[in-house]
């Protein structure tokens, strides 16, 4: 029997109409989210560019009241804006000066729909700052005014900085043998006092040119002209709080101690900062909080922890000390107190060693080989101290009151037994005559104001006396 044809189906003849159909929808849709997203980024290009970064330069402004070259726009996002390189220029009225590699800027957009407010995180990436001492003592202004209120409130929430480097200087003039690292001070020991000086100079001018050249610090700007302190390796955050009237803060870094072998003495030099600053000065952390920022009543309240410090780098920083301090370390953990009243309170406690110490009076080197130090408030107990004397070793305990006002800062006692008596006399270079041998017990309190301390005490032979041929009991 013949088979009539079957009629076709219907449904497979709209099967090619139907995936054609779904597949234009596809691309309406795909092509209606990119004109979105165009449109979007064209509109967040446009905001970021005309209303968010003006709006952030002029916070930062009226945050911290100095002008400041933002640097160029080199990415943003829905959450973030990233500039270039930024800087604080110095003023008339204040030397203080900074770079910033690049900066970063964080948000939440959301917060604008919500409450339209806006707060924002700042990271700043290898800064360099250089911080001048004022003449009547202070070194930053902790006033930070609050943002005038807008169609969107700004707030800083808080400062995080990366691979910082700061540059102390002082105000006051240095001591003695302050203005070099201890390397320095090994290569130009014995040197009359104009070559001392010559070589000074020239150590200071190898450390600014390693500093300046560490981030090329533009040339229009102040230059360094006297020894200063060297922090380096710095990272920390800065929280601000209750309408910036508190900062919370943490921060640790290490101090520059490298000789500058590594620096041309040539300014012509191609890469003056190539090297990396030596860092086996040991490292600090110090966290705490300022209160009443920017009133005449702040207070601050930190943790000072350090851990085998070079204690010669922050000799800068006390330039008043009766001796002079050439190396040393310190392993610390100090609770401190300061007031705008300028009072200081320190608890906690230190260990010291290896300190080498010029005293005016005394033609021999000192050197603290050990010392246990406790800070209870504004004295200082000291404790399983040891240190030489040419080649005399001693021992001291006692209290030391760091207040200028106090009469009687010292009371320490020195106590030296079974020294021998033709070593001391080579050590204060003293020649006698005749021979002089023994051995002696002595004991020495220190006492008097802070500036000006006296010496007094007893000499007490430990076994008879050879003078010549004669024998004295």
């Amino acid at each position: 029997m013949t088979q009539l044809p079957q009629p076709p189906d219907p449904n497979d003849s709209q099967a090619p109409h139907s995936k054609s159909s779904a597949n234009r929808t596809r691309f309406l849709i795909l092509l209606g989210l990119a004109t979105i997203g165009v449109s979007g980024g064209l509109v967040l290009r446009q905001w970021v560019y005309t209303r968010l970064v003006p709006r952030i330069e002029a916070s930062v402004v009226q945050l911290i009241d100095r002008p400041v070259e933002l640097g160029a726009v080199e990415g943003f996002s829905l959450t973030h804006v990233r500039f270039g390189e930024t800087r604080l220029p110095p003023t008339d009225d204040d030397p203080d000066r900074a770079i910033v590699e690049s900066l970063r800027v964080s948000f939440n957009p959301l917060e604008v729909l919500i409450n339209r407010s806006l707060s924002f995180r700042v990271v700043l990436r290898s800064p360099t700052a250089i911080i001048e001492q004022d003449d009547i003592g202070q070194w930053l202004d902790t006033s930070i005014n609050e943002l005038e209120p807008g169609a969107i409130e700004f707030k800083l929430d808080s400062v995080q900085f990366r691979d910082a480097q700061v540059a102390l200087v002082p105000a006051s003039s240095p001591p003695s043998g302050a203005a070099l690292s201890s390397e320095e001070q090994q290569g130009i020991e014995g040197q009359s006092s104009t070559a001392l000086e010559d070589e000074k100079q020239r150590a200071l001018a190898r450390r600014i040119l390693q500093l300046e050249g560490q981030r090329n610090l533009p040339q229009a700007w102040p230059s360094i002209d006297q020894p200063f302190v060297w922090l380096q390796s710095i990272e920390g955050n800065a929280t601000f709080l209750d309408d910036n009237k508190r900062i919370s803060f943490d921060i640790t870094g290490e101090p520059y101690t490298g000789n500058s072998d590594s620096v041309s003495d040539s300014p012509d030099a191609d890469s003056p900062g190539s090297d990396s600053p030596e860092t086996d000065g040991g490292r600090f952390e110090v966290v705490g909080e300022l209160n009443n920022v920017g009133q005449d009543n702040w207070q601050a309240n930190a943790v000072i922890q350090t851990q085998d410090l070079a204690i010669a780098e922050f000799v800068l920083l006390a330039p008043d000390l009766p001796v002079t301090i050439r190396d040393g370390r310190i392993s610390s953990n100090i609770q401190s107190e300061l007031s705008a009243e300028g009072e200081v309170s320190l608890r906690g406690t230190a260990q010291v060693r290896d300190v080498g110490v010029g005293v005016a009076a005394l033609p021999v080197p000192v050197r603290l080989t050990e010392s246990n130090l406790q800070f209870r408030g504004q004295q200082i107990q000291v404790e399983n101290t040891t240190f030489l004397v040419g080649e005399s070793e001693l021992t001291a305990t006692g209290r030391v009151d760091f207040r200028d006002v106090s009469p009687n800062a010292y009371n320490l006692t020195v106590v030296g037994e079974s020294l021998d008596i033709a070593t001391i006399l080579e050590d204060v270079q003293v020649s006698v005559p005749i021979a002089v041998e023994g051995q002696l017990n002595t004991t020495v309190n220190i006492t008097g104001p802070l500036q000006q301390p006296s010496i007094a005490g007893t000499i007490n032979h430990a076994s008879p006396i050879q003078v010549d041929r004669l024998e004295l009991a």
